[in-house]
């Protein structure tokens, strides 16, 4: 009965080593070929409306046409004298426009820029919880190979007793040794 414990201890001792090392192999080639997700900006084409600037620059060509119109009417002296207050309008009005348009343009690169923050925060969270689960798994898998070893080593002892009945002592030593090389493994597989 105890051989028979005994090889059935074995046998799991060894589908177990077997089973973690082939988990552990899988788990290390998933995180030597861990694909990284991209993700793409919302902001990154955000364009620049351009429709209120051109709407008043056609309202203002309409009113500088009206001055311009009424100033001819009223004569050379009156052409002189409007003229200039006309085309200082004028530059005053596109100045105005052209503030607004710069307005737009920073508001885009600021929502680019916050947008590639976040964009960079989700990554990074994404990844290490993905990596970290990959870790713990290849951890889980050596540690299972290291009890499946032990498993394997125990079984071979008790086999060993009951097959061999009284072992000498230098036998029980060197099965001695055999169990603490085996659990001074397993030790330092969980500091690593």
């Amino acid at each position: 009965m105890a051989i028979g414990a005994g090889i059935a201890s074995a046998g799991i001792g060894i589908f177990q080593t077997g089973s973690a090392i082939i988990g552990a192999r899988k788990d290390r080639k998933a995180i030597e070929e861990f694909d990284r997700q991209e993700l793409i900006n919302p902001f990154k084409d955000l364009p620049i409306s351009t429709l209120k600037s051109e709407q008043q620059t056609e309202a203002n060509l309409s009113r500088v046409a009206t001055s311009v119109d009424a100033l001819q009417r009223g004569g050379t002296r009156a052409i002189l004298g409007g003229l200039p207050r006309i085309s200082e309008s004028n530059i005053l009005f596109q100045n105005l426009i052209s503030q607004d348009l710069e307005e737009q343009e920073t508001r885009r690169n600021l929502l680019i820029a916050e947008g590639e923050e976040r964009i960079r925060a989700i990554q990074e969270n994404r990844e290490v919880n993905a990596l970290l689960g990959l870790g713990q798994s290849l951890q889980t898998n050596r540690q299972d190979a290291v009890s499946g070893f032990e498993n394997i080593i125990s079984s071979g002892l008790a086999l060993t007793s009951a097959f061999g009945g009284n072992l000498t002592p230098e036998q029980r030593l060197e099965n001695k040794k055999v169990r603490n090389t085996a659990r001074e493994n397993r030790i330092a597989l969980r500091n690593q």
